[in-house]
């Protein structure tokens, strides 16, 4: 029986691990590129537009890492491309490949996989002026789903409500267990799943403390 960790993306990002064009303009991936501001030195892209060799961004994506061994852009694999400890951490703890990540921009994604910067949220903005980066429950993305499982094994789901939908819609045809933590009252059981509440008072990023509590408890059954 294998654990696999599935965690969602939030917070801040290390400012680096971007795609560039060939004059050195940064790209970055956002929601609804046509609405975002006009910055010097950055390309707004969405993630599922044609790139300037007529393929989407998400095929150059994953193309790059078909060739990651030479890896130009520098891009970072995904548990390292925010700056949170606990995404490295639960990599330590459980291994590369039993990690994922759920991102707003790019989908399920194994932590190895190399990704690009971005900046795209489940999450309403309270400024107007960033509702660029907000990924409506409407838009369309062609999501990556890599995550894949045995019925033995047990499938452990962390994050907020804005991403637990998404969390159950990618794993709900799995046999596996699968148990899913939240810090809400608000939360309406499916099938299939197991619900745990996990208590505490921190209310912003909540599933970093979570992630600290599954290690712990993962170290202390392998003592």
């Amino acid at each position: 029986m294998a654990t696999k960790i599935v965690i969602q993306f939030a917070g801040s990002k290390h400012d680096w691990s971007y795609f560039r064009t060939d004059n050195g303009t940064r790209i970055e991936f956002v929601a609804h590129p046509d609405s975002a501001p006009r910055t010097p030195g950055i390309r707004y892209a969405h993630p599922d537009q044609p790139s300037e060799n007529g393929l989407s961004w998400r095929q150059c994506v994953l193309d790059y890492n078909a060739n990651r061994g030479k890896n130009p852009s520098s891009l970072e694999p995904a548990f390292r491309l925010y700056r949170a400890r606990q995404y490295e951490q639960l990599v330590d703890e459980f291994g590369v490949t039993q990690v994922f990540v759920r991102s707003a921009g790019w989908g399920l994604i194994r932590s190895d996989f190399l990704l690009p910067h971005y900046n795209i949220t489940f999450q309403r903005p309270s400024s107007t002026g960033e509702r660029y980066i907000w990924r409506r429950p409407h838009d369309r993305f062609q999501d990556f789903d890599q995550l894949s499982a045995n019925p033995e094994d047990h499938i452990i789901l962390v994050g907020g409500k804005n991403y637990r939908e998404y969390f159950e819609a990618f794993t709900a045809a799995f046999r596996a267990n699968k148990t899913v933590y939240y810090n809400s009252d608000a939360i309406f059981p499916r099938s299939g799943f197991d619900y745990k509440l996990f208590e505490t008072s921190r209310r912003t990023n909540w599933h970093y403390s979570c992630s600290d509590e599954l290690i712990d408890l993962h170290r202390q059954r392998m003592l």
